[in-house]
């Protein structure tokens, strides 16, 4: 109960007392939602850095490394349907 509630129910005024418990209590539920939506807002934002510093780190790796494939030399289409490819490497 609040401070206007015990004044009001001090002088025998039951609405006042109600009216003072309703307004404490819409107060309350407000100061409750603002804090959930803080929390909500620092989430999404610490959730938005580390997507764009995996983005970050994506960008920098390096390309994917292929025998057999010169990747620096542009080719016509009728060039590479002749040509066979080398084989993917992978490094564990």
């Amino acid at each position: 109960m609040s401070i206007l509630g015990l004044f009001y129910d001090g002088i025998g005024n039951e609405i006042g007392v109600e009216m003072a418990l309703a307004e404490a209590n819409k107060l309350s539920y407000a100061a409750a939602a603002a804090a959930v939506k803080a929390i909500k807002d620092e989430e999404e934002a610490k959730l938005k850095a580390e997507q764009e510093e995996l983005n970050k780190a994506l960008q920098q790796e390096t390309p994917c490394v292929v025998e057999g494939e010169q990747q620096d030399q542009a080719q016509s289409p009728e060039e590479v349907k002749g040509q066979t490819h080398g084989v993917i490497r992978t490094f564990n």
